[in-house]
């Protein structure tokens, strides 16, 4: 007897005739041991984590039929059917609510407060064990009370968010599956949980994996973790892990969405859910191989240099994703459009490291960031809210 089951999600309706829904698949048995939580295409546009689940999905129902569920998977295949439907004049974009301009990986709900006080007075001195399984209530029951309509009107989107974090609030692992522009496959993790999470890197080959305590603007798989780590600063006097391992996974740009990537994406996926102990192993494909060895270790947030575009123009890049540039060096040029004798404007790096994300359009607009690199060292300017938009 196969353990998958589908759960519909319908979303209050946005307009007259129209109502969105999520999907949620579940393999193993709730409540029996760890839980993995997967989401693809937060940022609807961003293609590539649709397809991957896409077959990450089919490789589970295989694992299944041979009774290898060992745990808790839970996966969303598209994380974001409002984004999914804003197509404007043959152009996609889904990656801000044309309703609100908001981000769709922005501003999560943020339910520290009220889990503090549900918590307060209820935590042990020696178990650590208890105290997850206490916390994980809390906000269970707090993200609960906001999904019921009798705590206030709330928009599609914000329904959406909360729907979304309930199903990873009480998960040991959370992968939200993204792509940049034109990019290397790279990784976003909290700073606590590296190098726990190396080993995801290495089977997915992480060309850059970018740690922070706190990027700012509240984006999902910090909605996720950071309450932890936040948490056992509130309460030093008890031991509380960080019981939430989550993670931004970058799936390289966003035109990389071929089925040869995505099942090899799904198949590294499924070998690591394999080595952690979600899936049992097998013979033949069931039977996971080593672990790969990992490409980079960890560099800060504060070091990626994200460059603004100074002037208007075209661009003309020196360099593409993955290269290793040093400081100083040109990466691009802005061609003046207007004066085909003027000269070009450079575009430089501020730092050594690596080329892991670019604009794909080549229109350059001032003020734009156009190119990130990846160094080693904390930028002195890089403080406050640290993502793109």
């Amino acid at each position: 007897m196969t353990t998958h089951e589908v759960r519909k999600v319908l979303l209050p309706s946005s307009g007259i005739g129209t109502q969105s829904q999520l999907l949620f698949h579940k393999y193993g048995h709730t409540g029996r041991g760890k839980k993995v939580y997967i989401q693809a295409s937060l940022h609807a546009d961003e293609l590539p984590g649709m397809l991957v689940a896409h077959h990450l999905i089919k490789l589970l129902e295989e694992a299944d039929k041979q009774n290898l569920i060992a745990q808790e998977i839970l996966i969303v295949p598209f994380a974001n059917p409002i984004g999914l439907g804003q197509n404007f004049l043959g152009k996609h974009q889904g990656r801000f609510s044309t309703a609100s301009g908001v981000n769709f990986n922005r501003s999560f709900a943020d339910p520290f407060q009220a889990v503090v006080k549900r918590v307060e007075g209820r935590l042990h001195e020696s178990s650590a064990e208890e105290n997850v399984r206490i916390i994980r209530e809390a906000l269970v029951a707090e993200l609960d009370e906001r999904l019921d309509p009798a705590s206030g009107v709330k928009s599609v989107e914000e329904v959406m968010k909360l729907h979304l974090l309930r199903g990873a609030c009480d998960a040991d692992l959370v992968l939200d599956l993204h792509c940049d522009c034109n990019a290397v496959m790279h990784m976003y993790t909290h700073d606590k949980l590296w190098p726990e999470m190396s080993d995801l890197a290495a089977s997915l080959g992480s060309k850059c994996n970018i740690i922070d305590a706190d990027s700012g603007g509240n984006c999902f798989d910090e909605a996720a973790s950071t309450p932890w780590a936040r948490l056992a600063e509130k309460f030093p006097s008890f031991p509380i892990p960080m019981a939430c391992q989550s993670t931004t996974v970058e799936l390289r740009g966003e035109a990389d969405v071929f089925d040869e990537l995505a099942l090899q994406d799904a198949t590294a996926l499924f070998h690591f859910l394999q080595r952690r102990g979600y899936i049992l192993s097998g013979e033949g494909f069931f039977c996971p191989p080593p672990q790969p060895d990992l490409i980079r270790g960890a560099t800060p947030l504060t070091g990626v240099d994200m460059i603004k575009a100074p002037v208007s123009g075209i661009l003309a890049w020196k360099v593409g994703p993955g290269e290793f540039v040093t400081e100083g060096q040109l990466l691009g040029e802005v061609v003046n459009m207007e004066d085909p004798f003027a000269a070009r404007t450079p575009i430089v790096s501020r730092t050594a490291g690596i080329v892991f994300g670019m604009r794909s359009h080549k229109l350059a607009v001032p003020g734009d960031i156009v190119i990130k690199v990846s160094g080693e060292k904390p930028l002195a300017w890089r403080t406050g809210n640290l993502l793109t938009n």
